[in-house]
């Protein structure tokens, strides 16, 4: 055992008689603890993602066995595989060697033997362990660590803010830039799913409830591909789910998604509170998104008074994005940006055709309608921001915070005759 004494956890993925004997084995054995069983696949994937157990037990009669080893040595490199099989089977071991799995034991069980395997497998993996590097051991920090953070924020709903991020990130993914994760970063329910016409099968919250447990095998294992090329973080599925989401288990996601993915783009709610500050403060730049209308500008002219105190040195961090520019007897670029102090990074042109058409089908329009004005102009903002990141490396290897952010949103500003 390791140097915390504690028991080895095993999770075992088979039949009922086959789970009922190693069961039976487990407990007499005082170095081992069973976490769970389970036979399907999907119900497999989450408990694994959820119960991070040392070493799972996986019957390879089971149907697609060979491809959860595959998905297991991909998304949870702290977790051994151990297949069971007969010994008609024993043709199909090489595959599952291949595959990822450590060890095997044949059906019908041995106790002795199968005692005897998962102690050695468990000492060759912490062996293995003990010679990565710390950082990996950290949660499995890549080669392309220091990633660029980009949040796309606005204190008003029905700003555009979600069709701005999602078709920020295709873009980006067009771009060629690198590896590009969209995240939801929201405590309540967000539209991610439904623009990009995907059903979830993990979320955030999901995954653990200590922020300190969380690390980059299990993001992996709760990202959800998309066609464009991305790949999605949902923070949850449900109001009850969302209840969840705590600005400290938030600052440890973008911490870990920061050193898996290029560029992470994140999708703020329109809500004051906790997450949204973690948001800020972590992001390398913050695109703050307002329509040509006066209540939406009030809430921008807000947002970038009180992010700027907060980031007095943060230089091009935030960035003002016009969305629906040419919005009949909407305010002017220019007027706006004179009125504001600051210049408009970007002006993306009023469709609502082009929009509504988009969401309905949940086909981000960088796909769709990729010569439209509209996709031109978002790609645009997509080569400012490759063109302007920092290098990777340019990003210490420091732990996060596990605390709220020091963000002061919403701040007693004097906003009288602004937009008068």
């Amino acid at each position: 055992m390791d140097e915390r004494r504690s028991p080895i956890r095993v999770l075992i993925i088979s039949a009922d008689e086959v789970a009922a004997e190693a069961r039976q084995v487990l407990a007499a054995a005082p170095d081992m603890v069973f976490i769970g069983q389970c036979a399907s696949m999907d119900t497999a994937r989450q408990r694994l993602a959820q119960e991070q157990p040392d070493i799972v037990l996986l019957d390879l009669r089971l149907p697609d066995s060979l491809l959860l080893l595959e998905w297991l040595a991909e998304s949870s490199r702290a977790t051994a595989p151990v297949v069971l099989l007969t010994s008609e089977q024993m043709e199909q071991l090489q595959q599952a060697l291949l595959a990822g799995a450590r060890g095997f034991c044949l059906v019908p069980l041995s106790g002795t033997e199968l005692l005897s395997t998962l102690r050695q497998v468990y000492a060759a993996e912490l062996k293995r362990r003990q010679q990565l590097p710390a950082e990996r051991l950290a949660g499995g920090a890549e080669s392309d660590a220091g990633g660029q953070i980009i949040a796309v924020s606005g204190i008003k709903g029905g700003v555009g803010r979600t069709l701005i991020a999602v078709n920020l990130a295709v873009a980006l993914a067009q771009e060629n830039a690198g590896s590009v994760v969209l995240a939801e970063g929201q405590a309540s329910l967000g539209d991610v799913a439904l623009l990009l016409n995907v059903h979830p099968m993990y979320t955030l919250v999901d995954l653990v409830a200590e922020p300190s447990r969380l690390d980059t095998d299990l993001l992996r294992g709760a990202l959800t591909p998309h066609a464009s090329g991305i790949k999605v973080l949902f923070a949850a599925n449900t109001i009850e789910e969302g209840a969840r989401m705590t600005p400290e288990l938030w600052a440890a996601a973008l911490y870990q998604l920061r050193r898996i993915a290029r560029y992470v783009v994140v999708d703020t709610a329109p809500a004051i509170n906790g997450v949204l500050g973690e948001s800020l403060v972590l992001a390398d730049v913050v695109l703050v998104v307002t329509t040509p209308e006066l209540p939406a500008l009030r809430r921008a002219t807000l947002m970038l008074q009180a992010a700027a105190e907060d980031f007095p040195d943060a230089d091009g961090k935030l960035r003002l994005v016009l969305n629906r520019e040419g919005l009949a007897g909407g305010i002017g670029r220019a007027d706006i940006s004179e009125r504001l102090g600051v210049p408009v990074a970007a002006a993306l042109p009023d469709d609502p055709a082009l929009v509504a058409y988009s969401i309905n089908r949940g086909v981000p329009l960088m796909q769709s309608h990729p010569k439209s004005l509209l996709a031109r102009r978002i790609r645009e903002l997509a080569g400012q921001l490759v063109s302007t990141a920092q290098p990777a490396t340019s990003h210490p290897e420091a732990e996060p915070r596990w605390r709220r952010a020091t963000v002061h949103l919403p701040r007693p500003l004097r906003l009288e005759g602004v937009w008068r």
